[in-house]
């Protein structure tokens, strides 16, 4: 559960992170099982960008503040 002193935009953006998760690691799973590794830059760049840099900003959020 998310602790209650995390503001509200910073939990949807974890929230939101989860997803982006979900996203990349379906993408890779689906291309490991087809065997077809056209989509990996595709699968890179949601795991990146998507969870990462999210996930990033909300563990950052409370150490330095809104920006």
């Amino acid at each position: 559960m998310i602790p209650a002193t995390i503001p509200a935009i910073a939990a949807r953006q974890l929230k939101l992170a989860g997803v982006w998760l979900l996203a990349g690691l379906s993408l890779g799973i689906f291309m490991s099982t087809q065997l077809d590794f056209t989509l990996r830059s595709v699968h890179a760049h949601i795991n990146l960008l998507g969870w990462a840099t999210l996930a990033l900003t909300v563990t950052c959020f409370p150490l330095f503040g809104p920006f």
